[in-house]
């Protein structure tokens, strides 16, 4: 990712140009530490409940002016936190200041105001996976709400989570195509909701977690506005209204994209609850960047690649298939059945 893949590699660089030889092999070891504590050790360091302040959930999502600091309550310091600080604040700008000569003296300047933003960068990055633990263990903790409340009835939960996400505009597909066919080419709307739920298994006498899938396409146009994303959730609630009526609360997790936190998406949720026969939308839920969207990710692969594998069949030896239309992309992806629990919507 750019707020630390980049940095790094550029670092590298940078220790390998101008520190000296003597110190060099010492700074790029702890480069590699700082580039592991980041990308492995500081998840676990947020959910530390310690009263660290350098770390946890209660001072990176809370208002500087609230939190015990301000409060002058006793600050402890996380070794492995402060040693991101002094590395990239004190330790590598010194070694490279140390290698400044009269030939070197601009690359060095470069080098330092580099340095100063790669440390914001990282800082940036920690603040995202701040966010990101927050939001997957209120996540957890709603997966945990739906196995209790399925334990305690001993027979289907109420609580569905639903990841919605649009899939890359499909575009035309033919096992042969000309060259005008190939250009000119308009994308197709596919969009993608995954809903998990615990069901009661009477042979093991347990929750057991179910997840189906929802394919839908877009029969006229290919605009991914939030009217659009409000007739993807209208058209849901109805399929799963009557298909799963024991559902009747959903969370709704999304990307952050401006169709998903349109104010007339939300504003119009108390109209599709009104509308709805049994699933009631609680709430809306946005995910970090990269983040929360994997079920629908692999869903669409897998569905992409059995779109290929269509292209290939021929029902005799002549027609060659196609799929340019949403009623063929939606006969593709439902070709034999279609995958095992899911369903799909023109």
């Amino acid at each position: 990712d750019t707020l630390v893949r980049e940095p790094i590699s550029t670092l590298r660089r940078i220790i390998a140009d101008l520190v000296a030889p003597n110190d060099k092999r010492r700074i790029q070891s702890r480069l590699v530490l700082v580039q592991n504590f980041l990308k492995y050790q500081y998840d676990s360091h947020v959910l530390k409940e310690d009263g660290i302040c350098s770390h946890g959930l209660e001072y990176g999502l809370t208002h500087p002016a609230t939190c015990s600091i301000a409060k002058g309550d006793d600050i402890r310091r996380c070794p492995g936190c402060c040693f991101l600080e002094y590395f990239m604040r004190v330790e590598l700008p010194k070694a490279v200041e140390d290698s400044r000569t009269a030939a070197n003296d601009i690359s060095v300047d470069d080098a330092l105001q580099y340095i100063v933003d790669a440390a914001k960068k990282f800082n940036l990055y920690q603040a995202h996976r701040t966010r990101v633990v927050n939001a997957r263990r209120r996540i957890e903790q709603v997966e945990k709400e739906a196995f209790d409340e399925c334990n305690t009835l001993r027979s289907n939960g109420t609580i569905a989570i639903i990841t919605i996400d649009w899939k890359m505009k499909f575009e035309a597909m033919r096992t042969r195509e000309s060259s005008a066919q190939h250009y000119g080419k308009r994308g197709l709307g596919w969009h993608i909701a995954v809903i998990s739920y615990f069901g009661w298994d009477r042979e093991i006498k347990r929750p057991c977690k179910h997840v189906v899938a929802v394919d839908q396409i877009l029969g006229t146009g290919n605009k991914q506005d939030s009217f659009a994303v409000l007739s993807n959730l209208e058209a849901l609630m109805t399929l799963l209204s009557n298909e799963l009526p024991f559902l009747k609360r959903a969370w709704i997790k999304s990307d952050n994209a401006g169709c998903y936190h349109h104010k007339s998406l939300v504003l119009s949720i108390p109209i599709l609850n009104a509308q709805s026969k049994g699933l009631k939308v609680e709430r809306l839920f946005h995910t970090e960047t990269q983040d929360g969207k994997g079920p629908c990710d692999s869903h669409g692969a897998i569905n992409h690649a059995r779109v290929k594998r269509y292209l290939l069949k021929r029902d005799d030896k002549t027609d060659y298939k196609k799929v340019c239309t949403p009623m063929e992309l939606a006969q593709a992806i439902a070709d034999k059945g279609g995958l095992k629990n899911s369903a799909v919507q023109l």
